[in-house]
Parts: structure tokens; C-alpha cells; sequence
């Protein structure tokens, strides 16, 4: 393929007021106390919010029609998709054979389709972009081996909509991509069509700590039954650092230590309600980091929450402030813009922010910690922007300047 130059244009905006909060509160303690459970710093003490420069992002749609190869629709399938999050979503094919997944946040997905008395099938991964409406179609071969049990909580009650999930294991040890997923009927039974082979299963339900083993599929199928534990859980409010007043529809992430195991989301998600109050329930034991964001608004450190088997953590209170916000336009080399070029800001740990541009090469990314982090951003084939041609990156910093610092670079991509 032909290379061509790819020039990135950053405004670094550091938003007004940023030099007082972070040399006013950067040494100061917390003033607000939280649970004893937790560690860790919560504040996130700022000067008034400025004015935000950020529009609500668009969510992306994705239309999946699931046939039997080589004839009509199938109706009945569950189509699942996964985000980089881990959080999955389900839809049920109708009469047509097709399932509707709305509301998406742009991104890279996986999507796979499974049926009763069908072998499942995954499509190649995909990136959706900010207002995206794509359509895929994916064929079903007949086959595969029948997987059925029960799922019951520990007082021997039925699960009822609990979602079960399998996937069979390659030959080095990875998970495949093709994913057969159901849901407990009101007896706690499922039934799901497998392939034959090494596979794992997994069952998640909001109240419940999520379990998965490992299954042997032989060419009778296999039987796997499932007693779940509840799940902790981690309540709290997400207020105003500056005003104490609760922030209605704050994002509230909780991520586990330890990282992801199939089936489980390796960051758990809530909204909080009008009084800005969040609960996230069904989590296993661990320590999970929690964070709050709310537009250009967020909490400076996470708090960090220690659960038990089945313990609940309350009171937990995220307090966020306005916080760095870059933004800029990515053009090639004859400077017309490039819609669609994904730019990830990658800062301390584990903290970071990732969007596409739009149809004009703009982009915009609010809510980052302040300090220096790398700025990539990338196509079809990944490419890293930087001084050095290729495999190299950005170092941006958001600093305390209240002025827009502009920088730019150029490397070559395929």
C-alpha cells in the first residue's frame, strides 16, 4: 500500500483556572473523609468550571442480520457485542433474522452470533465510529454439541435471567472469538449449541458474583450446573468539588484488580441518578478502583474499595472538577482533514481518553489528569504519531498554563 505523510495538529487546551487548583490543592489533604475500607485519594478540588468545550458524543448503531448459510434467516439468535470495556451486549434476531444494537460508544468491537442447533459464528472486529449505523451479516453452519444446566443462588433458588455464555479454547490457549450466549429461563435451565471441544462457560447476573469454569464438550454434549454467591457492592455520590452539590448522570467506573476473565467486564459501570447517587452490584471480592466522570469533569485519583464475599461498601463519595482538555485536528499531508482517525491520550497508569475524529478531522478529549502523558493516534493499521517515523508517540503534557499550547508532528503510514 502507498504511504503517505500524516500530519497531527494539537491544541493542548488547558482549561482556564487549572494553574490555581493544581498549585492551591496539589499538596493540600482531602477534607472530606471517606469509609474506613477504602485507600487512596478522592478529592479533586478545583477552581470554578469554565466553560465546557466539549459537545456530547455521538453513539454508534450496529444492524446484524444472522442467517442459516446458504438459506433464509434465522429468528431466535442472540447476537452479542463486546466493547474494549468488557461489557457486553445482547439482542434477540427477529422474524427477519436481524437484531438492532443501539446506543454503542464508538470504538473497536467483536461480535459474534450463536442459535439453537447452529455452530457459532463471530464476525472479524470492527472500530464504530461516532454516529456510526453499520450493517453486518453472519452465517450460521448447522451442528455443534447441546450445553445445558441449571443456575441456582446458594439457597438452592433458581437464577432466572442470568446470562450464560460459552466459548471453546483454541490450540494455544485463547479464547475464540465466536461466543454462543443465552439467557435462564424462570426455572433457572439454559440450553446453548456448542462447539465440541475444550470450552468455557460463564454465568453473570446482576446480584450475583460472576462464575465460569472449564467444560469438556464431547460429541454428546455436556451438562453444567451453576450455584452463585451475591455480589458485593459499592454505593455512593458523585458531587461537585467545588460546590458540594451532587452531579446528576455521572459515569462511575468501577475496574477489578487483577484484570478480566471471560465473561466478566473487567470494569464495572454506573449513571448516577438525579440526586447523583450510583450503586454497582454483583462484583467478586478484590480491590477495585473507583472513578467518576461527568464531561470535563472528574475525580483526580480514584478511591480505592476493598470488597468481601457479598459485602457492601457505602457512603463512598467521588467529589470531580474540571480537568485538562485536549483538543485538535488531525489533516494529511496536502492539509485537508481526515475524518475517522482514532487519537488515544494515554496518561498515568491506567488513565487515559480515546475518541475518533469527525467528519472535519476535529477531535476533542476533556477530562484528563493533568501531568505528561503520549498522544497516538492511529488507522486501519495502527500507526503511532511522533517525531521519529513510525512505532513512536506524542509526549503532550497538561500542565498548569492557563494558555492553549499548539504542537505538531509528522511520520509516515500505511
Amino acid at each position: 500500500m502507498k504511504k503517505r505523510g500524516v500530519l497531527l495538529a494539537l491544541a493542548v487546551v488547558a482549561v482556564a483556572g487549572i494553574a490555581l487548583w493544581y498549585t492551591k490543592w496539589r499538596d493540600r489533604p482531602a477534607t472530606r473523609a471517606t469509609p474506613a475500607v477504602t485507600r487512596g485519594a478522592t478529592t479533586a478540588e478545583t477552581s470554578p468550571p469554565t466553560t465546557a468545550m466539549t459537545a456530547p458524543q455521538l453513539r454508534a448503531r450496529v444492524i446484524v442480520t444472522v442467517t442459516e448459510r446458504g438459506k433464509g434467516p434465522i429468528a431466535g439468535a442472540s447476537v452479542r457485542v463486546i466493547g474494549e470495556d468488557g461489557a457486553p451486549a445482547v439482542a434477540i434476531t427477529d422474524a427477519n433474522g436481524v437484531a438492532k444494537l443501539e446506543d454503542l460508544e464508538p470504538g473497536d468491537y467483536r461480535i459474534s452470533a450463536s442459535a439453537t442447533g447452529f455452530v457459532p459464528a463471530a464476525s472479524p472486529a470492527r472500530t464504530l465510529a461516532a454516529g456510526a449505523d453499520e450493517a453486518l451479516a453472519l452465517a450460521l453452519e448447522p451442528g455443534g454439541r447441546p450445553l445445558t444446566g441449571t443456575v441456582s443462588d446458594a439457597s438452592g433458588g433458581p437464577v432466572t435471567d442470568a446470562r450464560v455464555s460459552a466459548v471453546r479454547m483454541g490450540a494455544n490457549g485463547r479464547a475464540g472469538e465466536a461466543v454462543a450466549t443465552t439467557v435462564t429461563a424462570v426455572d433457572g435451565t439454559y440450553a446453548l449449541t456448542v462447539a465440541e471441544g475444550h470450552t468455557i462457560v460463564s454465568v453473570t447476573s446482576p446480584d450475583y458474583a460472576p462464575q465460569a469454569r472449564s467444560i469438556e464438550i464431547g460429541p454428546a454434549g455436556a451438562k453444567a450446573d451453576f450455584a452463585l454467591v451475591p455480589g458485593g457492592v459499592i454505593e455512593g455520590v458523585v458531587r461537585d468539588a467545588r460546590t458540594s452539590e451532587p452531579v446528576p448522570g455521572a459515569l462511575v467506573e468501577a475496574e477489578r484488580d487483577g484484570g478480566m476473565k471471560f465473561g466478566e467486564a473487567g470494569r464495572r459501570r454506573a449513571k448516577a441518578g438525579t440526586d447523583g447517587r450510583f450503586r454497582i452490584g454483583g462484583l467478586r471480592p478484590g480491590a477495585y478502583e473507583v472513578s467518576a466522570t461527568a464531561e470535563s469533569r472528574r475525580t483526580r485519583e480514584p478511591t480505592v474499595v476493598g470488597l468481601g464475599v457479598a459485602e457492601q461498601v457505602t457512603d463512598i463519595e467521588l467529589l470531580v472538577g474540571t480537568a485538562p482538555t485536549i483538543a485538535g485536528t488531525v489533516v494529511d499531508e496536502t492539509n485537508a482533514p481526515v475524518p475517522g482517525i482514532a487519537v488515544l491520550a494515554m496518561g498515568r497508569g491506567r488513565d487515559g481518553a480515546r475518541t475518533k475524529t469527525d467528519a472535519k478531522g476535529a477531535f476533542v478529549m476533556s477530562g484528563l489528569s493533568p501531568g505528561t502523558g503520549a498522544l497516538v493516534s492511529s488507522t486501519t493499521v495502527p500507526a503511532m504519531v511522533g517525531a521519529v517515523p513510525t512505532r513512536s508517540s506524542m509526549s503532550v503534557t497538561c500542565s498548569a498554563t492557563p494558555r492553549p499550547t499548539t504542537v505538531g508532528s509528522r511520520v509516515r503510514r500505511d
